[in-house]
């Protein structure tokens, strides 16, 4: 522990480390704590260890360098400013905030100098993998429309590490919070855009081996094809047919890895009626051929060559 100019720096491995006011202690105080630190729950991919319901008060900060577990923190009274990898999110009644693994995060008091928390902490081998196959990487907040439901999961996953009695459902406990999280996030994305955009995007996740053209699904999306080109710009920071064509490239990826269907039919199936177009554009989005893609997929634990996602922003 470091202590100079009445800043205290706590370390706890590797480049992670924590900086707070000598005073930070006398501003909170803990309802409830719960924590479980055992040898084998910890050898869970996904361990919930610490529960904690706080009142902070008064004038505070703190900073979260390199943090390296996942924490979930939902504001019951209150507000406090957060600030992660340079965004700023003023957090109020309701809200939950995801402070990720691996970045820096700093929090401030603000308004009247009170804030009153849930937090649950979770570690794991796998956390991070996790948070991006669920696509919950770049989500730091979810309104208060959530709260209830988050904390209801928040205080049994609580009574499950009082207990202490079963370590494998509270891990199992807490991957249905974070999967529910991300079901959620997609229907928060999609209730924000307008209704033209959300049938456009459905019509062409239904029809890819129509061939439609842009014009088309514009049509049949009750919209003109200037329109459509301004919405996805606006929203999705990329043209109709972009969007199209990943949505295309990404399900030719998953027969390729399936080894089922010759080049020719993947083409086919997603309206190509050239198999070397679909194949030079199948290059083009990941980098490799259809072939040299089904090959690496064999050799591969991982995907090769990824296709860049295009989503809504949140």
């Amino acid at each position: 522990m470091d202590n100079s100019a009445n800043i205290i720096t706590t370390r706890s491995g590797g480049s992670s480390y924590e900086r707070f006011p000598a005073d930070y202690l006398s501003h909170m105080h803990y309802r409830r704590a719960y924590s479980w630190y055992d040898v084998l729950p910890f050898s869970l991919i996904l361990w919930p260890h610490t529960f904690s319901e706080c009142e902070r008060l008064g004038n505070w900060w703190r900073e979260r360098h390199h943090y390296h577990s996942l924490a979930l923190e939902l504001m019951l009274e209150g507000e406090l400013q957060y600030e992660q990898n340079g965004k700023k999110t003023l957090v109020r009644k309701g809200d939950l905030y995801l402070s990720h693994p691996g970045n820096t995060i700093k929090i401030h008091s603000c308004g009247r100098g009170y804030a009153h928390q849930l937090q649950l902490v979770i570690s794991g081998s796998q956390v991070p993998i996790l948070l991006e196959g669920l696509e919950l990487r770049q989500t730091f907040l979810f309104p208060r429309e959530y709260s209830e439901q988050i904390g209801k999961y928040m205080e049994h996953i609580a009574d499950l590490l009082l207990s202490q009695t079963s370590a494998v459902q509270a891990s199992s406990r807490t991957y249905e919070l974070l999967a529910w999280l991300a079901n959620e996030r997609i229907a928060l994305e999609q209730s924000q855009l307008p209704p033209v955009l959300t049938k456009a995007v459905r019509i062409m996740g239904n029809e890819l081996s129509r061939g439609h053209s842009i014009a088309t699904i514009a049509e049949l999306a009750g919209t003109s094809k200037a329109t459509l080109a301004r919405l996805f710009r606006q929203y999705c920071h990329c043209t109709p047919q972009e969007y199209f064509t990943t949505l295309k490239m990404e399900y030719a990826r998953n027969l390729l890895k399936l080894n089922r269907y010759s080049c020719k039919e993947i083409a086919e199936q997603l309206g190509f009626r050239n198999p070397l177009y679909f194949s030079s554009v199948f290059k083009r989005y990941s980098g490799l051929s259809p072939r040299q893609f089904r090959a690496a997929a064999k050799n591969e634990k991982t995907d090769p060559a990824p296709i860049v996602r295009l989503e809504f922003p949140v």
